[in-house]
């Protein structure tokens, strides 16, 4: 595409070129952009426990380690609610076993 008109040009800012990252995710997001094709046996899993992974790392980091693993739990369904807008989760007793191990080892080292 070639802009001819007004022939003297036209003026552009780093604001008009700027794309703010929550808008980056969300078109890779809709677009599976970097999501990996299911490469194992069985079904596909429900659940992208990948990012759920990733959302734990991020929690820890800005959030510090929750005092308990109820806690933990409660955000981390919360996380996957707001990734679902509010449809759906993996029961607590999933997410608590999933992440058990983890707090028991950080909360150690505190």
């Amino acid at each position: 595409m070639m802009i001819t008109e007004p022939a003297e040009g036209v003026i552009v800012s780093m604001d008009d070129l700027m794309i703010l990252a929550d808008e980056v995710h969300r078109f890779e997001t809709e677009r599976e952009i970097f999501g990996r094709p299911h490469g194992g046996k069985g079904p596909e899993p429900k659940y992208d426990w990948d990012e759920f992974w990733r959302a734990v790392a991020i929690y820890v980091h800005e959030h510090g380690v929750p005092p308990t693993l109820k806690e933990f739990t409660e955000a981390m369904s919360n996380w996957f609610l707001d990734q679902t807008d509010g449809k759906s989760s993996p029961s607590d007793s999933v997410i608590r076993k999933k992440l058990s191990p983890l707090w028991n080892h950080l909360r150690q080292e505190e």
